[in-house]
């Protein structure tokens, strides 16, 4: 059984994870290069911090293998259209390849949900890639229904929503 806790951004694990995921999604991108390309360290992942928001790493026998991160939508820099209050954004929902296909998306998933509702958010968004079909295959599953865009991320074609 996976082991979901709280996790400093920063921390070697986090970056590790961040890291890789990084280069999933450049690897996977299939629309030409963004004006500007994403940065090592995004400015979003700063924010993924209390007291606005946090960061989840999964383990499993002491490896990292995944990570999630929810942080309040007051604090996206590229909102393009308001949100409700008590909305928190999904962001950076990760597994390694190795840990796939075991449900470990589904338990980051239940555990982001939970800390946005320790955060006092009544409901949580996210955008994603048209490549990650997987991804958004989850969301659907767990109940995100498809919303207008509310962000300018060059990569995101698909804006959910789910009430908690």
């Amino acid at each position: 059984m996976a082991e979901i806790r709280p996790e400093p951004v920063d921390s070697p694990d986090a970056r590790l994870l961040l890291t890789e995921y990084q280069a999933e999604v450049r690897r996977r991108w299939s629309g030409p290069p963004p004006a500007e390309p994403l940065p090592a360290e995004a400015p979003a992942d700063l924010e993924l911090a209390p007291p606005q928001g946090v960061f989840l790493l999964a383990r499993l026998d002491g490896r990292p293998v995944g990570c999630a991160g929810v942080r309040a939508f007051g604090t996206a820099p590229d909102a393009t259209r308001a949100a409700a209050p008590g909305t928190a954004e999904l962001k950076r929902l990760y597994v390694r390849p190795a840990g796939r296909g075991h449900g470990l998306g589904r338990l980051l998933l239940a555990a982001a949900e939970d800390a946005a509702r320790a955060l006092g958010h009544a409901r949580l968004r996210l955008d994603t890639m048209a490549e990650l079909a997987e991804a958004r295959a989850l969301y659907t599953a767990t109940g995100y229904t498809d919303i207008p865009p509310y962000n300018t991320n060059p990569y995101a074609a698909h804006w959910l929503e789910k009430a908690l």
